[in-house]
């Protein structure tokens, strides 16, 4: 397991975990909306969210060959550098199956894993 304060100035490296894909675009849409909106909460809270909503930004430019297995390696670096994993509050979860992927991969690096904001910040101001 990670350092809890093994960022700059303490703050935590936090992982967010959530569904990204859904049966059409606008659902997809909804699901970053979601992430990226908790994402920034974490960040405000004085904690270093790793947002892989933000993943769409290496497409934008001509020449991207970036494939899936490539992000799913490189979101689960992250994961093993975090000093836990918050999920996002989201009713599309039910059904994501890369979150059951990410929540059993935090089990086996020992990660721990919240579903409360208010869970994570007590955690968090007790590990600093």
């Amino acid at each position: 397991m990670a350092a809890v304060n093994s960022t700059a100035e303490n703050m935590t490296r936090i992982y967010m975990a959530g569904a990204y894909s859904g049966s059409n675009i606008l659902q997809i849409f909804r699901n970053m909306q979601i992430g990226i909106a908790e994402s920034t909460e974490i960040l405000k809270a004085g904690m270093a969210p790793f947002c892989p909503w933000l993943d769409y930004q290496f497409f934008l430019h001509p020449g991207c060959n970036i494939d899936l297995e490539t992000i799913r390696k490189y979101s689960i670096a992250w994961m093993e550098v975090s000093a836990a994993v918050k999920v996002v509050d989201n009713p599309a979860n039910i059904d994501s199956k890369g979150l059951a992927e990410e929540l059993e991969k935090a089990r086996e690096l020992g990660i721990p894993a919240f579903y409360r904001m208010d869970e994570l910040k007590k955690w968090n101001s007790e590990n600093i």
